[in-house]
């Protein structure tokens, strides 16, 4: 079924729920089809917001359900910390927390002294 016509199903479902103006509980298959909607439209590239314009509800609301929603992987990129190095002095001075680069400049400038 095309995005569209998937999100004019649910729009509709949604308004459905909300017609009588008593706050409905949304039933967990009703969740399900929203929380599937959405990320199939993220994947397309489409925000939340734009999202929750095309369901008629406000994108906390199913957000907070794709996040919570089992097997939600969220992908981050842990940089490599740079190892770092310390150096004491005989006369007990220590610098602490210098890459390889900054140690072989420091070791040629004090060894100009």
């Amino acid at each position: 079924m095309k995005p569209e016509t998937l999100g004019k199903k649910l729009r509709t479902k949604i308004q459905r729920l909300h017609s009588d103006r008593r706050r409905r509980r949304y039933s967990d298959g009703l969740r399900q089809e929203i929380v599937a909607f959405a990320e199939s439209r993220r994947k397309a590239g489409a925000n939340w917001h734009a999202i929750g314009q095309e369901l008629d509800m406000p994108p906390a609301t199913f957000r907070g359900w794709s996040l919570a929603a089992p097997g939600f992987v969220r992908m981050v990129t842990v940089p490599e910390p740079e190892p770092t190095l310390a150096i004491e002095s005989p006369s007990g001075y220590r610098v602490v927390g210098l890459t390889l680069e900054s140690v072989v400049m420091l070791l040629g400038r004090l060894g100009e002294c």
